[in-house]
């Protein structure tokens, strides 16, 4: 029933905030109340006082606990769809101030939130990789004649990697991706954080899958004096989804799936046009127009926004 569910959904929401920022009057619960309005659902996310008070989280609280719970929030709205379960964010938490406070404990129920809810994570934070060790695959970039990836600590045990064998992405690959000349990353099927220096691509990655996802080619992606980019990324089954974008063509775009030996099961040379058995593959479509895989510094506020309307807010969230 919607009571059960929002029940749930202001617990989850209400035990990330304070298991993040314990004994804070200001933030003792979540809380969601919906009306009807126009015969539709409007839906208002509030924070609650000690006192039972309520307040506007964007407009009165901002910062941290925004943050905070528009990070829940599409950990929630992602899973109530049929889309995959896998959340690519960059700096999500650059808002959030008192790095020692407060994001060792969000460090730790991240990786909580994606085990429960089945997601795959790809992270890049802002904050020390020391408060992540032992909660994520933590991958570094490094610089030493061309960019490599190397798993710097893991959070994986032998029986987790039994388990989770051919679950999710299993990696990404950008060749002549603007800093990056050929770079493998692979992945854990639950939380992956990126680090590295500064302008070292660390964002190109999020940045080169949204291309594909879109089919968004520019020519800005491209590595200097490399005539075409590609992205691939390996799925369950052995397959590979495959996206190239030249530089110079008459069909400048280059879509294939292929099979554990390399083989093609499709392919697709439109320029403009993204292939519908990318999205039977990928099942990352916009949801009500929104979307919900991507999130940065930017975005932070997710569905708390100004922006979003209450209608719209309860349309995401299939209130």
């Amino acid at each position: 029933s919607q009571s059960s569910t929002k029940a749930v959904y202001e617990g989850l929401l209400t035990n990330l905030v304070n298991e993040v920022m314990p004994n804070n009057d200001e933030a003792h619960a979540i809380r969601f109340n919906s009306t009807i309005k126009n015969n539709k659902t409007a839906l208002n996310i509030e924070c609650v006082t000690k006192d039972g008070s309520p307040r506007d989280i964007y407009k009165d609280k901002g910062g941290t606990i925004e943050s905070i719970v528009a990070l829940g929030l599409r950990f929630i709205a992602l899973s109530k769809t049929k889309n995959r379960r896998i959340i690519l964010m960059d700096e999500p938490d650059a808002w959030i101030k008192s790095g020692p406070k407060y994001i060792p404990k969000l460090a730790a129920l991240i990786p909580q939130l994606a085990r429960e809810l089945g997601m795959q994570v790809i992270y890049i934070s802002h904050h020390d990789p020391k408060y992540f060790e032992g909660h994520a695959r933590i991958i570094e970039l490094t610089n030493e004649e061309g960019i490599h990836a190397d798993i710097a600590s893991d959070d994986l045990s032998d029986n987790d990697r039994e388990n989770a064998d051919g679950i999710g992405w299993r990696f990404i690959r950008l060749t002549n991706v603007k800093q990056h000349e050929n770079t493998l990353i692979e992945l854990s099927p639950y939380v992956n954080m990126l680090i590295g220096d500064g302008d070292i691509g660390k964002t190109t990655v999020i940045d080169a899958v949204e291309s594909l996802i879109n089919n968004a080619g520019r020519e800005g992606l491209i590595r200097d004096n490399a005539p075409y980019c590609r992205v691939e990324i390996g799925i369950e089954g052995g397959m590979v989804i495959e996206w190239t974008y030249h530089r110079k063509a008459k069909r400048k775009t280059l879509y294939q799936l292929l099979d554990s030996n390399g083989e093609p099961i499709h392919r697709s040379d439109s320029s403009e046009e993204v292939p519908e058995w990318l999205h039977e593959y990928l099942a990352m479509e916009p949801h009500h127009g929104f979307d919900l895989h991507f999130g940065d510094s930017h975005n932070a506020s997710f569905i708390l926004d100004k922006g979003i309307s209450a209608h719209k807010r309860a349309e995401i969230l299939s209130w």
